[in-house]
């Protein structure tokens, strides 16, 4: 049953909150019931001695106790109470037990709706009351003002009146023995009556008063005129030239125009003042929209600039995490490729300590190999030297870079675009070449390279020049034992024309690669000179 109650008291409650609350309709001076009062008086209990058809000394009279609240708390008797009274208080009270914590929220907040409807109608009433008020005020001051200009014109009639009109007082005049002339008549010009006089006065007054209430027509018409166009500052024009003319008005129709007017020049003064503020209410909000917006429009652009930076960051991490990841594949496939290249000179010939002896034997102890001083620091960084076509295929820049297109193209006719050059004596043809064609520019250094070198599988040996069309090149120990002319290499010096000048440009090449372990003076190479 108390669930039942909770159901119906929720929907009802619902209801009633669509209808304005009490303080509402008091504050809008309208009557929440007519007949309130009357019922109040019939509500009221008799007062205790009054006839109520009880006897005062026959009942108990039980004292409101007071709570926290200051409301009078009085303890009913139950056997008094009526039954299904009782049953009602019990289900009342078993209700608000019963109140959810939802239900305690929406009553909450239905109060606070209704403090707030309250205090803005009680706000809304102050600020009306005070326009009103500053309206009762200008208007007072019109009015004054008016009342002023009547006074004063009044006064100013009253002292034209009075030096206008004629003295006909008779004053006394003491006689004394004079000397009698004779008399002598002369012509006496037309007087003018009082009557005439007094007749000339009110025709003036007359004219003056056509005159005004002509003044005041054109004016009111000027000034109704205005206010239909608007013109609040021709309205005012019209009204004080009404104000001097009122003094002389006596038109009752023409009187009510003017008053007409005041209130209509009022109107449109309270009209115009509240256009102005409503709009400078709404330049008010269009600054405030405008600040709004170039608000706003900071905040995109600051959201935008940190999303910018956001993608530049993530750009540059993607663009590190991918310079790191091919640094990575740059370093692995360098490492792959050294390996590769060691592995080129971990495989001996079957018959590589026979040509070292052979060598040795012969007075030959290194391999020459002439380069320009500057490429020194990349063979260094490069951990040894590298053929041609290598450092081409691999885009490794060198400041000196030696041959020419030429002697490049005569490399690729026999395949050895992929060798190192090494001599086998230090005063080679080629580096005397270089020095003459730069006029003794050319920084040359001689590198010396261990004769292990020879010993690999893929180097290959050449009795002269190894682009020269009658070269022979081979790869074993026979080869060198049959073809190298070591008396030849032994000389310091021999003509061009001299038989021995070519086989003193025999060559031992090496596959690709030579590592920087087999250069023995790479840390101070040998300077070339030159006797012209």
């Amino acid at each position: 049953m108390g669930f039942f109650r909770k159901i119906v008291s929720f929907f009802m409650r619902d209801t009633s909150n669509n209808s304005e609350p009490e303080e509402v309709l008091k504050s809008r001076d309208v009557p929440i019931n007519p007949s309130s009062e009357e019922q109040g008086k019939q509500s009221q209990p008799p007062r205790i001695g009054e006839s109520d058809n009880t006897n005062v000394t026959d009942q108990p009279v039980d004292l409101p106790l007071s709570d926290s609240s200051g409301i009078a708390n009085i303890t009913p008797n139950p056997q008094s109470i009526p039954l299904s009274e009782q049953h009602q208080k019990e289900d009342e009270s078993s209700q608000q037990q019963e109140e959810s914590y939802i239900d305690r929220i929406r009553r909450e907040e239905e109060e606070r709706k209704k403090r707030e409807w309250l205090e803005f109608l009680k706000t809304k009433r102050a600020k009306r009351r005070k326009e009103l008020e500053e309206q009762l005020i200008l208007i007072d001051k019109q009015l004054t003002f008016i009342q002023d200009r009547i006074i004063a014109i009044k006064d100013e009639k009253k002292l034209i009146v009075k030096k206008d009109a004629p003295d006909l007082s008779v004053k006394e005049e003491s006689y004394s023995s004079k000397t009698t002339n004779l008399f002598e008549s002369k012509h006496l010009e037309a007087i003018t009556s009082m009557r005439e006089l007094l007749q000339q006065r009110i025709e003036e007054e007359r004219r003056k008063i056509e005159e005004a209430e002509k003044t005041a027509l054109i004016n009111i018409e000027g000034a109704r005129e205005a206010i239909n166009n608007r013109n609040l500052d021709r309205a005012k024009e019209c009204l004080d030239i009404l104000s001097k003319q009122t003094a002389f008005i006596e038109n009752k129709d023409i009187n009510v125009a003017i008053k007409d007017v005041v209130f209509a020049i009022t109107e449109l003064f309270n009209q115009l003042e509240a256009e102005k503020r409503e709009k400078e209410e709404q330049r008010r909000k269009q600054e405030a929209l405008a600040a709004q917006q170039r608000a706003e429009a900071l905040e995109r652009q600051r959201q935008e600039e940190e999303a910018r930076k956001l993608r530049e960051q993530e750009e540059r991490k993607e663009r590190a995490r991918k310079f790191e990841e091919e640094l990575r594949e740059k370093e692995k496939a360098q490492q792959q490729e050294i390996n590769r290249l060691n592995g080129l000179s971990s495989t001996l010939k079957s018959d590589a300590q026979e040509i070292v002896n052979f060598l040795r034997n012969n007075g030959i102890y290194y391999l020459y190999h002439f380069t320009e001083a500057s490429n020194l620091p990349l063979i260094k960084s490069r951990k040894g030297l590298y053929s041609w076509s290598y450092l081409v295929s691999h885009d490794m820049k060198i400041p000196s870079p030696g041959g020419n297109d030429t002697s490049r193209g005569l490399d690729r006719d026999k395949g050895l675009e992929d060798y190192v050059r090494l001599s086998l004596c230090k005063s080679h043809p080629m580096a005397y070449r270089i020095h003459q064609e730069s006029e003794g520019r050319a920084n040359l250094v001689l590198l010396k390279i261990k004769l292990d070198v020879t010993m690999f599988e893929s180097t290959r040996f050449s009795n002269v020049n190894a682009t020269d069309k009658r070269a022979k090149i081979g790869s074993d120990f026979e080869f060198v034992e049959d073809n190298l002319d070591f008396e030849a290499i032994a000389l310091d010096w021999c003509w061009g024309s001299d038989p021995r000048h070519k086989l003193r440009q025999a060559e031992v090449m090496v596959k690709t690669f030579i590592p920087s372990k087999y250069i023995i003076n790479l840390d101070n190479p040998e300077i070339m000179t030159f006797n012209n």
